[in-house]
């Protein structure tokens, strides 16, 4: 329902109202200069006022300190000012009025203090009327004339008729209380026969309350070109609104809160109509709604706005469940800089109220700017057909849907477009199918449902997010009549379901824009391109994909944008398959026995398709080469202490190990990718003397750390902790066997940026058994040189897995198997030093060949093989140390080069102690 806001001025004309404010000439006058310090005034007659200063006394200052004032005869007042040339201090005391000052419910505009010329200084005073409501004139202050002023400060003012302040008065309230009738500042020129000056007002952490009992309809109102100017504060109450601004009103605010308080729910007041109110229509014969007062039946509004101009400046306005922040009439000029707008179950805009006292069709102006905030169901609701202009600029963010009603049909008008401005970092999240034109520039708007826009222009990297759903399918169309200029566009795509947002554009498409498509996880459901752009046939208009590399993640693969020529453009991947040739229709054929039916192969990927960031970090991370790897390089530091246990016959001992390794692999499934080794192990091991030699038996424990590059995408690692044990004989003749098992727990994890930007993360564990076998014979010289062939079997053994990434990309791991053989030749060279210590340098070199290496990773159903089958040659130097009485350290360097496995660089360093 429309609701009107202002002061009511009821059907008694004006002169009659101006005539009853001259009747204080019986109160007491003051003799020449008189004070009234420190006294006790009570008065009980009719017209009897406690200080009455008329404009035949002496003017001059006056001074009441200390004093208190009791009056409580009819249309007494506590204080009346009649002299421009006096001047009333007012200090620590208080004035109370009680007696009727209306004149039989005709408004005299009489107040407990009446300034009607001259001027009142009031300092830590209290001025209340307890005698009557708002309507009836319980009026605290009220000030009228172009002479007449107040300066108020640290006070309180408690009337139901609130403070009335009007015919070009001027006053200043600071650090006060304005409590139970509110505020209200001019008069509507529209009900007066002449032109009233417009009065001016500022508050200063001032405020102001208008309690459901006193009938008041505004908390604060401004009429007829008056203006206030408000710099901290709160403002609470009023039936129908906190702030009312009409014909020509000027209102500025600053640091003020808006609030309702505790009026009733709904704005209903019990009974029904509410005298003074709104209702629907506007302005009435002596009041609001058609025929007179109009009931407020719903609704509540922070500031209501009608031919006037407000200014909000870092304020906060919260409006109920039913009303809205802000209600804008007929020429309403709003502007909010920063602070917030709320009404999180209503509108935070509403158009509507008084159109009675604004210029025929005047447009319907507000501005949310400097970072303000705006939050409701309803961002804007429009039920006026005058032409609304909404402004968000300066980093404004605004959520809630603009609608409109079906708006009236009034002979001689026509319904004016509704144009929409976001700018300057400013951010809409809603949903709308009223806006006529909207400008995005440099700004956002997230659409929160589908929608429908007249013309609709972008510029400066503008953008129109589609918002992401809340659940698959719920995917929302765009539909334009123009589009115009360069912007961005994001989107979302629902892949398994062949669905994904769409911008249709009905009549023409120019510029250049870009589509920014969120990842999806999901597979989609056929070869079938996903539709995102629909343009008419011809149009201008061009789109490129805004994600990295112009490529988009869907499920396993990467997509590409592609025009049609017909005015679509989808996003293309795989071919859609030719259609089957009709079979041939064969004969009658004799029935056949049951044959068994294969089970259905996994579906294979398309060959030269380019994966996904997830599916590639997947299938890099699964299958048994980077497993094996690990297990590998672990084995490798293994035997480098068994080789260390040939250079003298000790008996056990302990050692620990570490060790670093490069590697570069290319499994020729995902793309080829770096991962950096390092780890270390610890053992220990005892000596057995035999016939002809001894063993060695022993145990190890260790940790290793992978960590995964994956070029353009991100990265991943694997923890594995591993435990096994070994067995080396070595013969008095040269000959050696070295036996190892050792079994892995590894913890994979990737974390990759998608071609979206959004980081996307997997996780699983596996588990990994292995087994060598080397033998060899070392051959020594007399002069401390050695020659050493070897030959080694490995097998190795890793487990699967299966996981969801989290952009939904199903992995399962199968795992695999490895089986590598290696054929070597170590030459080096035993040096004896003093005191019993040793050194002994090498080179070596060797040839291995992977001869399984193989391992299936599915995503999203899609097998992937994965193989390190090859043959790779290795290259190592190294020196062994026997520092005495037990002691001994060794190092060593490594470089290995294959097609699908190279190591640039290797490094152990271990220490050992024997007893």
């Amino acid at each position: 329902m429309n609701m009107s806001l202002s002061r009511i001025v009821k059907a008694a004309p004006l002169r009659r109202t101006t005539l009853a404010m001259a009747l204080g000439a019986l109160g007491a006058a003051p003799a020449a200069h008189a004070d009234w310090n420190n006294q006790s005034i009570v008065k009980t007659g009719e017209r009897q006022h406690g200080i009455h200063i008329q404009g035949s006394d002496p003017g001059g200052v006056r001074t009441a300190s200390g004093t208190t004032i009791k009056v409580s005869g009819r249309q007494a007042q506590g204080i009346l000012l009649e002299n421009p040339a006096a001047e009333l201090q007012f200090r620590n005391g208080s004035v109370t009025s009680s007696g009727q000052l209306s004149d039989d419910g005709i408004r005299r505009f009489l107040g407990t203090v009446t300034v009607k010329a001259g001027k009142l200084v009031a300092d830590h005073a209290t001025l209340a009327n307890v005698g009557d409501t708002w309507d009836d004139d319980g009026i605290a202050l009220y000030v009228a004339g172009e002479q007449a002023q107040a300066s108020i400060a640290d006070s309180t003012l408690q009337g139901a008729g609130g403070v009335q302040i009007e015919r070009g008065a001027n006053v200043t309230v600071q650090r006060s209380a304005i409590v139970d009738g509110g505020l209200h500042i001019g008069a509507l020129q529209s009900l007066q026969p002449e032109d009233l000056p417009p009065s001016r007002v500022v508050l200063r952490d001032t405020n102001v309350t208008a309690v459901p009992a006193s009938g008041a309809p505004a908390a604060v109102s401004v009429l007829g070109a008056s203006e206030l100017t408000l710099d901290g504060g709160h403002i609470t109450g009023g039936r129908a609104a906190g702030v009312a601004a009409m014909q020509g009103a000027v209102v500025h605010l600053q640091r003020a809160t808006i609030r309702r308080g505790d009026a009733p729910a709904g704005g209903a007041v019990p009974g029904g109509a509410v005298p003074g109110g709104f209702g629907p229509g506007g302005f009435g014969p002596g009041g609001f709604g058609p025929g007179g007062f109009g009931p407020v039946l719903d609704g509540w509004y922070g500031v209501d706005v009608s031919g006037s101009s407000v200014e909000l400046a870092q304020s906060i306005v919260e409006a109920p469940e039913l009303g809205a922040a802000i209600r804008v009439g007929r020429g309403a000029r709003v502007t909010v800089s920063g602070g917030s707008l709320s009404a999180p179950h209503g509108n935070v805009i509403e158009t509507g109220g008084a159109r009675r006292f604004a210029p025929q069709a005047a447009p319907l102006s507000i501005t949310l700017q400097a970072g303000a905030h705006a939050q409701g169901k309803a961002l804007l609701y429009r039920v006026l057909p005058e032409p609304v202009k909404l402004t968000l600029t300066g980093g404004a963010d605004a959520q809630g849907d603009i609608v409109a009603t079906e708006l009236p049909s009034i002979p001689g008008t026509s319904i004016g477009p509704l144009d929409v401005a976001l700018a300057s970092q400013a951010r809409w999240t809603g949903a709308t199918r009223a806006v006529d034109s909207l400008s995005i520039d440099n700004a956002t708007w997230v659409m929160t449902d589908n929608s429908n826009v007249g013309a609709l222009r972008l510029a400066s990297d503008g953008s129109v997010d589609f918002q992401q759903p809340a659940e698959a399918g719920r995917f929302k169309v765009l539909t334009v009549n123009t589009l115009a200029g360069s912007g961005l566009f994001r989107m979302n795509v629902f892949a398994d379901l062949g669905l994904s947002d769409k911008l249709v554009v009905m009549q023409d498409a120019s510029g250049q824009h870009r589509l920014w498509v969120r990842n999806s996880g999901s597979e989609p459901a056929s070869a079938n391109t996903l539709l995102l752009v629909q343009t008419p046939l011809g149009s201008a208009a061009t789109f490129t994909l805004a994600n990295k590399d112009g490529k988009v993640d869907i499920g396993t693969y990467r997509y590409r944008l592609a025009a049609n020529g017909n005015g679509q453009w989808s996003l293309v991947g795989a071919k859609a398959p030719p259609a089957p040739k009709p079979a041939p229709q064969p004969g009658p054929q004799p029935p056949q026995p049951p044959q068994p039916q294969p089970e259905a192969p996994a579906p294979q990927p398309p060959a030269g398709r380019e994966l996904s960031a997830a599916a590639n970090a997947a299938v890099n991370t699964g299958g048994v080469g980077l497993a094996s790897t690990l297990w590998y390089a672990e084995s490798n530091a293994l035997s480098k202490r068994l080789g260390e246990l040939r250079l003298n016959p000790d008996a056990g001992g302990a050692w620990g190990r570490g060790f670093a390794q490069r590697q570069q692999l290319d499994n020729r499934a995902g793309r080829r990718f770096d991962q950096k080794v390092a780890g270390f192990e610890l053992g220990a091991d005892h000596a057995v003397a035999v016939a002809g030699g001894r063993w060695h038996l022993g145990g190890l424990a260790g940790y290793t750390r992978g960590d995964r590059g994956f070029t353009g995408d991100g990265g991943g690692h694997t923890d594995s902790v591993h435990v096994g044990g070994y067995a080396t004989y070595i013969a008095d003749s040269g000959f050696y066997l070295d036996a190892t098992l050792r079994a892995s727990r590894l913890e994979n994890d990737f974390k990759v940026a998608g071609s979206d930007g959004y980081a996307v993360k997997g996780k699983y564990r596996t588990h990994g058994v292995g087994a060598s076998l080397e033998a060899g014979r070392r051959f020594t010289h007399a002069d401390g040189w050695f020659l050493e062939p070897q030959a080694e079997l490995a097998v190795f053994r890793a487990g699967g897995g299966a996981y969801r990434a989290a952009n939904g990309l199903r992995v399962r791991d199968e795992g695999g198997s490895s089986v590598l053989g290696r054929l070597g030749l170590e030459v080096g060279k035993r040096i004896e030093l003093a005191g019993g210590r040793q050194v002994q340098p090498y080179i070596k070199a060797s040839v291995l060949q992977e001869f399984d290496g193989a391992g299936t990773v599915h995503t999203n159903g899609i097998a992937h093989r994965t193989e390190l089958r090859g043959t790779r040659a290795e290259l190592g130097l190294g020196m062994a140390a026997a520092l005495g009485r037990g002691h001994s350290l060794y190092a060593s360097y490594e470089y290995s080069k294959g097609p699908k496995l190279a190591m640039p660089w290797t490094f152990h360093a271990g220490y050992r102690y024997s007893w």
